[in-house]
């Protein structure tokens, strides 16, 4: 496999930007994600369809999260450097870069699961992971995991999830639960996304 060497960039554009150039019909200026939707929609970080919707509510899949984590930090022109991929997918380069930087483990997403909709654990685990190596962020297991319904969550999970939680890169739900096995909607990684970024 051929190694490498990729800069990483945090782009300024996550600042808060006060006039989106891209609206989506299905998300209104009222709506609770519009605001974080429309700033990665302008930095190129997240795209709509082709008839114009965003989808708040259509579920992600492990390619889509994983490009929009590598591609906050990646430069846009990183795939004319040239990544040896191990399957043909239009997300395999973004899944090898995660693999190189450790972010997601080798041989864990492929052509069979990749359009799989990713779990709000599996989430936790690949955003804390790019967290401490793309942000260089220390581990932080500052808040006790206050979730009613994490009981299942054990091991490395529980422990990337405390430092999801206690970093503010998720909050869970107003009733006090984390449904660590529901998929994660479009909405919802938009906004995980930002608190990464950020």
């Amino acid at each position: 496999m051929k190694k490498i060497l990729i800069f990483i960039f945090c782009f300024a554009f996550i600042g808060i930007t006060s006039f989106a150039t891209i609206r989506f019909s299905d998300v209104a200026d009222s709506y609770w994600g519009a605001e974080v939707i429309y700033k990665l929609a302008d930095a190129g970080v997240i795209n709509g369809y082709d008839d114009g919707t965003y989808k708040p509510l259509k579920s992600v899949t492990y390619g889509e999260f994983i490009k929009l984590v590598m591609a906050t930090f990646l430069p846009a022109d990183f795939e004319s450097q040239g990544v040896d991929v191990d399957f043909d997918h239009w997300a395999a380069s973004y899944v090898k870069l995660a693999e190189i930087y450790g972010i997601v483990e080798e041989g864990t997403i492929t052509l069979d699961n990749i359009n799989n909709y990713i779990s709000r654990i599996e989430m936790a685990r690949i955003v804390s992971m790019a967290d401490m190596i793309l942000n260089s962020s220390d581990f932080d297991n500052s808040k006790e995991l206050v979730f009613t319904d994490i009981f299942s969550v054990v091991g490395k999970d529980r422990t990337l999830l405390q430092h999801a939680y206690s970093s503010g890169l998720i909050l869970g739900n107003p009733n006090g639960t984390f449904r660590p096995n529901a998929e994660m909607n479009r909405a919802e990684a938009a906004t995980i996304i930002d608190r990464l970024a950020n």
